[in-house]
């Protein structure tokens, strides 16, 4: 909260500034990962993840997500688009 009131994380402001914020590195972004709409999209979760597996028998592990996270939507350039925080998930 306090980055986005100090207005460290804002549309136009660069990814950059997330990365080093939460120790990200979205920045580094295959470009090949693109959206349909041309833009990246990221989230930080505030919360760890839950395994869902009961066993570590599994290769593949099945991750919950839960609580709070930032998501951010930023172009090829590194200019934040849009951002949000919210505790829904889909």
């Amino acid at each position: 909260m306090d980055a986005i009131n100090a207005k460290l994380i804002c549309r136009g402001c660069k990814i950059d500034v997330v990365d080093e914020i939460f120790s990200t590195d979205f920045r580094l972004k295959d470009q090949n990962s693109l959206g349909y709409d041309g833009k990246y999209s990221e989230a930080v979760y505030f919360d760890p993840p839950k395994d869902l597996n009961q066993t570590n028998a599994a290769p593949e592990r099945a991750l919950s997500y839960r609580g709070w996270y930032l998501a951010v939507k930023f172009d090829k350039n590194g200019e934040l688009i849009d951002y949000y925080l919210t505790n829904i998930h889909k």
